[in-house]
């Protein structure tokens, strides 16, 4: 009996959690891009910053996916916060829909971070060979 209440509410604090996370990801990422916005790392680096082969090629490419990917963590951030705020007062019967959602949707809106900070570089290196 008390490990079954105990379950129960490991159970309740998990579901707390993930119902939560959309929320605590979308401050989380209004605060490392604002961070990253106004104190973006000043050289390629291996520790601090939006880091992919391409952003990494070189200083250009570095300094423009740094505003960019901070740009992008802003607005994502803005939009998490009341999608999740939503999601937290919505009666979804199922635990495990509920989680797979919240965990699906930070999941694509991740991908979508990079598909479209990749790009934008890609756009950006061909405008700049193009000027000169």
């Amino acid at each position: 009996m008390v490990l079954a209440s105990q379950a129960q509410l490991f159970m309740n604090m998990v579901k707390e959690i993930l119902t939560g996370l959309p929320v605590m990801v979308g401050v989380i990422f209004i605060v490392f891009g604002f961070i990253l916005k106004k104190r973006p790392p000043k050289s390629v680096n291996h520790l601090y910053g939006y880091r992919t082969p391409k952003s990494m090629k070189n200083e250009t490419n570095w300094a423009f996916s740094q505003l960019y990917a901070a740009n992008e963590m802003l607005q994502l951030g803005f939009i998490l916060i009341p999608v999740g705020v939503v999601m937290a007062y919505l009666s979804i019967e199922s635990e495990f829909v509920e989680a797979m959602t919240s965990i699906g949707m930070l999941i694509l809106l991740v991908i979508r971070l990079f598909i479209r900070t990749e790009r934008a570089i890609e756009r950006n290196e061909v405008s700049n060979d193009e000027n000169g």
